[in-house]
C-alpha cells in the first residue's frame, strides 16, 4: 500500500523547488494521521501508592507546593489532564499504563487555614508510557510521552474468543449481584447504605453489548478495588494493573469474571464454616 503524504515531494529529473509538486493526502490518510497525532501526547504525570481505572474516583490531598506548580501547569495547558500512574503491587515501581485525570476549577482547591491543595476527579482514558518521563522546566513534576491506550486500534477476536467474552459478559451481573449480597452480609465490615454509596458513585455497569465490553470490564475492577477494609483472602488482590495492562476485551472479560467467582468462593467458603 502507498501512503501519499503533502509534505513530500513527487520524485523528478529536476531537482529545483519550482519543479517539486506536493502529494495529496486521501481522506483516509487524513483521518489516519489526525489519530494517530491525537493517541500520542506528552502529559504531566503523578504517581500514587494505588491504581486509578476509568470511571473510578481519586481524591488527593497534600501541602506539597510542587502540587500547585503541577496543577497550575495543568490549567494552562490545551488538554487539562494529568496522568495518574500507580505502583506496581509486586514490583513496587511505577507501572507505564494509567489512566488520564481532567483537572479544572471546580475540581482543585487550596485551603489557606491547612495550607493544602486538594484534587478531586474521575479516571477517564488510559494510556501507555511511551519513552523515559523528564522534569519540568520549575523541577516540580514530570511529563511523559503516552499514547492513548483507548484510541488505539484493538485486533478483532477469533469468532470463538468472541464468543467466550460475550458470554463471560453475560454472567457479569448476577456474579455482580451475587458478590454484593455476600460481601454485606458475611464480612460485617461494610454495610448496605456504604456499598449503595459505591455503586450510585460508579453508576450502573454499562449495558452486556458487544461494544461495552472493556466498560464492562473496567467497571468491576472499580467496584471490586479498593475496599481497604475487606482482607486480601476475601477480596482477592488488586485486580486494577493487570486490567489496565490487558491487550483486548477477551483478556479483560476473562480477568474480571475469574476474580468475582474466586472472591465468591472465598466468601461463600466463610458461609460454610459459620
Amino acid at each position: 500500500m502507498v501512503h501519499r503524504c503533502s509534505c513530500l515531494s513527487s520524485m523528478s529529473d529536476d531537482d529545483s523547488e519550482s519543479a517539486a509538486s506536493p502529494l495529496l493526502l486521501s481522506t483516509a490518510d487524513k483521518q489516519r494521521f489526525t489519530a494517530m497525532k491525537s493517541r500520542h501526547q506528552t502529559i504531566p504525570i503523578m504517581i500514587t501508592v494505588e491504581t486509578l481505572v476509568p470511571g473510578q474516583t481519586l481524591s488527593l490531598q497534600s501541602p506539597e507546593p510542587k502540587l500547585r506548580k503541577l496543577l497550575e501547569f495543568v490549567r494552562k495547558g490545551e488538554d487539562n489532564e494529568i496522568g495518574i500512574i500507580g505502583i506496581h503491587p509486586q514490583t513496587g515501581k511505577p507501572m507505564s499504563v494509567g489512566v488520564t485525570l481532567a483537572v479544572n476549577e471546580e475540581n482543585t482547591r487550596y485551603d489557606a487555614h491547612t495550607a493544602t491543595f486538594h484534587l478531586y476527579g474521575r479516571g477517564h482514558r488510559q494510556f501507555e508510557v511511551q519513552d523515559l518521563p523528564f522534569m519540568d522546566e520549575s523541577g516540580s513534576f514530570f511529563l511523559a510521552p503516552v499514547e492513548m491506550v483507548d484510541a488505539r486500534p484493538e485486533k478483532d477476536l477469533a469468532p470463538q474468543e468472541l464468543r467466550e467474552t460475550l458470554d463471560l459478559s453475560n454472567r457479569l451481573d448476577d456474579l455482580v449481584e451475587k458478590w454484593v449480597r455476600l460481601v454485606i452480609i458475611l464480612t460485617r465490615k461494610t454495610d448496605r447504605t456504604d456499598m449503595t454509596t459505591r455503586l450510585q458513585d460508579l453508576g450502573p455497569m454499562p449495558p452486556p453489548l458487544p461494544s461495552h465490553l472493556t466498560e464492562r470490564a473496567l467497571w468491576v475492577a472499580a467496584l471490586f478495588n479498593p475496599i481497604p477494609a475487606l482482607d486480601d483472602n476475601i477480596q482477592c488482590l488488586d485486580i486494577r494493573p493487570a486490567m489496565l495492562s490487558c491487550k483486548n476485551d477477551h483478556h479483560r472479560m476473562l480477568l474480571a469474571h475469574t476474580a468475582l467467582r474466586s472472591s465468591i468462593d472465598n466468601l461463600s467458603e466463610m458461609k460454610r464454616s459459620f
